[in-house]
């Protein structure tokens, strides 16, 4: 089989199983990384430790931006507005039209003070940058990072730390700039560890979350 062959659903044989007795869990878009190369060929595999226990401290720190307490801290040092959308990124959810002029133009809203822009730069560089982290070790140490299970642990707890505070568009970065990524070079023997990390109690909330969100929208009587 070629080295991405069990990638395709079809071509499992129905209740087969991977390594360990697992059933076999396809890789994403990306292509995975197997077999990975040996650890000592994986510059970064001494660097592990440490590159994790700083993209968690930042992961933690960053989201703790969007829950009560650091919405009410930023509200009280006149911060607030750097934990919304500026506003040429509302705009880029928009279509042309009205609406995306009505966006750039501020939205109605007092342009934010240069303090709340650098603030929101800021807590978005950091953002990226501690995501960006754990990408580069799937990337360049795979033979150290994926067969780690606590690394698969930690990486978890770090990136969906205080997930129901997430607004969506964080969801959304994460999505596509942590997860897809590193479960789409995930080997296909290690898929288990790292699905159980990433998706095991990412999935349930989102569900609940889309759930919520149509609830809402029906309430509210839009489309009717």
């Amino acid at each position: 089989s070629t080295a991405n062959g069990s990638d395709s659903p079809d071509k499992t044989p129905q209740g087969s199983g991977g390594a360990g007795g697992w059933p076999n869990i396809p890789a994403g878009m990306v292509r995975p990384v197997d077999p990975p190369p040996p650890v000592e060929e994986c510059p970064a595999a001494d660097h592990l430790e440490w590159v994790l226990s700083i993209s968690n401290a930042l992961c933690r720190a960053i989201h703790d931006a969007w829950t009560p307490n650091g919405v009410a801290e930023a509200a009280a040092l006149g911060l607030d507005r750097a934990l919304c959308m500026s506003p040429e990124e509302q705009a880029a959810h928009l279509v042309h039209g009205p609406a995306r002029t009505f966006a750039l133009e501020g939205g109605g809203m007092p342009p934010a003070s240069d303090t709340a822009d650098a603030a929101r730069n800021f807590l978005r560089g950091m953002r990226d940058s501690a995501y960006a982290l754990v990408q580069l070790l799937s990337v360049h140490a795979p033979g150290a990072f994926y067969p780690n299970q606590a690394a698969a642990a930690a990486v978890g707890a770090a990136v969906f730390h205080e997930l129901g505070h997430m607004h969506d568009r964080h969801a959304r970065v994460l999505l596509h700039t942590l997860v897809r990524p590193v479960l789409g070079r995930c080997p296909a023997a290690h898929r288990p560890i790292w699905h159980a990390a990433l998706t095991a109690g990412l999935l349930p909330h989102m569900h609940e979350r889309l759930a919520g969100s149509w609830a809402r929208v029906k309430a509210s009587g839009v489309g009717k």
